[in-house]
């Protein structure tokens, strides 16, 4: 198309194309004048937008939203549209005049495909009011093997009004939400930012919102958040969303200005790459078959700290709870002692971790550097609290002489603990599949130059391969991503994770086993450690009570144990949950995890995303 005009251009005389070019302006100068003195007639603006969404168990979603409306001019009232795509439909709709007034207002409903479209009549006139709509949607909560999702656009490109603040908070009622058990992204204009708030809930915001964008919210969170949900797909898919998320983050927009050869060599480069993909997978990323499959393994496969296990069973790493359960395996080791104490004006339970013992010649390095961060530089030289962690956590991140610092010792620690996970040869050092996919980017990128010099001698401008060229160069980013996030093990590696996923097994299944023998408590103290970083430790204090109590056994000789009870000596899941619950919260404000938070992606919203969408407006 642009070779065609770029021809009829040249053809054209000079005087011509002066004609044409005041035409062009006359036209839009009148279009300006006529949409002006349209807006000087009569406008709206919407002001504020406030939603508080909350997901119930079955699946479903109660949303409150609170519009904001500047009126200029006569009105008959405001309309909402709610994609329906992704959901069961709506179970109700109410609209009301919220402020000034408080009252019900007629509406009416108009439903074309996956999108219905609500009038709310309410006559204004050079007035600000706010309306409050309320609606229920119905089964909005996928279920997966491996985790739970929500995702909804609350707008979409159909949204023909600007906002100039949007405000959406998103509840899980009597869940607690934090950044370890659950993921958060947003899509939408580059100035959102999604949070998860300290006080349990998730919460989306974007200032100027221009009219045709999305704000569209994507949560990750456990199934038993919403046990009760029919809309289920029986695949694993965390991790395929989390890639997906981090393509979308680091991709742009192509440009469309181009030739029809140019077209046609698009869609040939972008199945070239999705092939290499496919054989980058097969050649380089399919997993390797354990050389023994295992149900259940009843002792310790090896000796490594829960730490470097993270590194194994999880791609994510070492997290806070890696770090709860590396100070528990040096309590186990004496080189600790808890203590439970009351702190705060109104008496919070803490727990103290007090240094016993400082020989460290038999510690891994990323165990010595964790003493020496928790004690040296948060605590008191030999001992330190949850609070006193949580407090120094804040302080740094708001502090101008060193902001950022904890977040950045956590960060140095996660690299020291990658270091010696990569000593025990679980995983292939070389990237073979980075190399290949770099040499296919530039082989591609070499040939898009070979066409656009070729293209000088047909006087095609070099301007026509640019969205080739960009394709070659995002699919190729994207293929190089994929290649440099390889991560296969080798046999070793395969074989170990075989083992530990049997351990884990066992953790969960042993108190049916009618063979197993409980052993001494403090086998049980170096199960539970790793129970913590496998995370199953809760379930297995819950199937450890009645076992223990059966047989008149308490916790007050087990270090870890103990504390992990409350302190009553009882095994119970409860406590081990307020000791968990005060230990993340320590580690959580400011903690970099991935999903947990952050600006927009431009991801999202395509017909395979998603669901919902819509807009608001005025009539």
């Amino acid at each position: 198309m642009s070779e065609m005009f770029d021809y009829r251009m040249n053809k054209m005389s000079k005087k011509k194309v002066q004609l044409f070019f005041l035409i062009l302006l006359t036209f839009l100068i009148l279009c300006l004048c006529n949409d002006g003195l349209a807006q000087d007639d009569r406008s709206f603006r919407i002001m504020d937008y406030e939603a508080q969404v909350f997901i119930q168990e079955n699946g479903d979603a109660e949303v409150s939203e609170l519009f904001t409306y500047r009126f200029s001019g006569e009105f008959n009232g405001i309309t909402r549209s709610i994609g329906l795509k992704g959901s069961d439909g709506l179970a109700y709709f109410y609209g009301a005049e919220y402020e000034p007034a408080r009252k019900k207002l007629e509406v009416t409903e108009e439903t074309k495909g996956n999108m219905v479209t609500f009038r709310i009549y309410d006559r204004s006139a050079n007035v600000t009011k706010r309306f409050l709509l309320e609606y229920r949607l119905k089964n909005v909560v996928t279920k997966y093997n491996d985790i739970a999702e929500f995702y909804w656009k609350f707008f979409d490109t159909t949204n023909t009004s600007p906002i100039e603040r949007a405000r959406i908070e998103i509840y899980f009622p009597n869940q607690a939400v934090s950044v370890d058990n659950i993921k958060v992204f947003g899509h939408g204009p580059s100035q959102g930012q999604v949070t998860i708030e300290d006080s349990g809930y998730v919460l989306y915001q974007v200032d100027n919102l221009p009219s045709q964008e999305m704000i569209e919210a994507r949560i990750l969170f456990p199934i038993s958040f919403a046990p009760y949900s029919s809309r289920m797909v029986a695949q694993d898919k965390y991790g395929e969303i989390m890639r997906e998320e981090l393509n979308w983050a680091k991709s742009g927009q192509r440009r469309h200005n181009i030739t029809v050869f140019a077209l046609l060599l698009i869609p040939v480069v972008i199945i070239l790459n999705i092939v290499m993909a496919i054989r980058l997978y097969f050649k380089y990323d399919r997993e390797l078959k354990p050389e023994l499959k295992l149900d259940y393994y009843r002792e310790l496969p090896q000796d490594i700290t829960p730490a470097v296990l993270s590194y194994l069973m999880d791609l994510q790493g070492a997290t806070s709870k890696d770090i709860m359960a590396t100070l528990m395996d040096l309590a186990r080791k004496k080189y600790l002692r808890i203590d439970e104490e009351m702190s705060g004006l109104f008496k919070k339970k803490d727990y103290r971790f007090t240094l016993i013992k400082k020989d460290y010649s038999s510690l891994k390095r990323h165990e010595i550097d964790l003493i020496d961060w928790l004690f040296g530089t948060v605590g008191r030289r030999d001992s330190v609290s949850l609070k006193e962690i949580e407090q120094y956590a804040k302080q740094t991140a708001k502090s101008s002489w060193a902001p950022g610092l904890f977040r950045q010792k956590y960060l140095d620690w996660q690299r020291i603990v990658k270091k010696e996970f990569d000593k025990y040869g679980y995983f292939h050092k070389d990237k073979p599949g980075l190399e290949t996919a770099i040499k296919t980017m530039l082989g591609e990128i070499g040939a898009v130059l070979v066409l656009m010099v070729a293209g000088l001698f047909f006087k095609i401008r070099w301007l026509v391969w640019i969205p080739l060229l960009f394709t070659v160069l995002l699919t190729g980013a994207g293929l190089i991503i994929y290649g440099s996030t390889i991560r296969k093990k080798t046999q070793t590696g395969v074989n170990e994770y075989e083992k530990w996923t049997a351990f884990k097994r066992f953790l969960l299944h042993f108190s049916n086993m009618k063979d197993y023998e409980i052993p001494s408590l403090v086998v049980w103290e170096h199960y539970l450690v790793y129970a913590i970083t496998l995370g199953v430790a809760e379930k297995v204090i819950a199937k450890l009570r009645p076992i223990l109590a059966a047989q008149n056994i308490t916790m007050n000789n087990s270090t870890i144990l103990y504390h992990l009870t409350g302190g009553t000596g009882q095994l119970n899941a409860a406590s081990f949950r307020s000791f968990d619950k005060a230990f993340s919260s320590a580690f959580s404000y400011k903690a970099p995890s991935t999903g947990s938070g952050g600006g927009f992606s431009s991801g999202g919203g395509s017909s395979s995303g998603g669901g919902g969408g819509g807009g608001a407006g005025a009539f």
